[in-house]
């Protein structure tokens, strides 16, 4: 399809690609318009709208649905659910959520990006990952210095990650958390 675009230039096939590559009419020639000047080779940055609380409620049902129908046929593969094994004993039977943060470094001034507690500038993300099968289940994205212990985003987290475990009201849960997490109010959360 782009073929005919391709300088032919038999002597030098990697400067053709590259003059291909960045040759500023190339957008214009498959379907991008120019707005800009020229010499703008860019096409202007696209501005993403804000999710909202109800498309991200929606995608997070999605999200548990399809979990859901997967971990229904990991219990019918030959191995059966992974089940974890701690402290040399297993946990058949327990779901297993891990609640930590990271630390994200940014090289420039984006949106929420702010000096860590490590010194570094960036963000502060707070996950739950199922342990069972090492994915995400929730993750509230925070700017760099977001407190480690705010036990509100704890339970923001914590509560959202339940929501993704199929069958979580009767399900065997078993929450990991380092000392940023410890908090009575956390260990309460339904």
């Amino acid at each position: 399809m782009l073929a005919p675009e391709m300088p032919s230039d038999s002597g030098r096939p990697f400067r053709s690609v590259t003059r291909w590559i960045f040759d500023p009419g190339l957008p214009r020639s498959v379907g991008f318009g120019c707005s800009g000047p020229r010499h703008q080779t860019r096409p202007p940055a696209a501005r993403l709208p804000r999710l909202t609380r109800p498309p991200l409620a929606k995608i997070a049902k999605a999200r548990a649905g399809v979990r859901g129908h997967v971990w229904g046929l990991l219990r019918l593969r030959p191995g059966g659910f992974p089940w974890l094994t701690v402290a040399g004993k297993r946990l058949t039977g327990w779901i297993v959520i891990d609640l930590d943060a990271t630390v994200i470094t940014s090289a420039s001034k984006k949106a929420g990006a702010a000096v860590t507690f490590k010194k570094t500038f960036g963000f502060h993300p707070l996950a739950a990952w199922c342990a069972n099968t090492t994915e995400s289940l929730a993750m509230l994205l925070r700017p760099g210095n977001a407190g480690a212990n705010t036990v509100a985003d704890h339970i923001a987290v914590l509560t959202d990650a339940l929501a993704q475990i199929p069958g979580s009201s009767a399900a065997k849960i078993l929450v990991r958390v380092d000392g940023a997490g410890g908090h009575a109010r956390t260990a309460r959360t339904p």
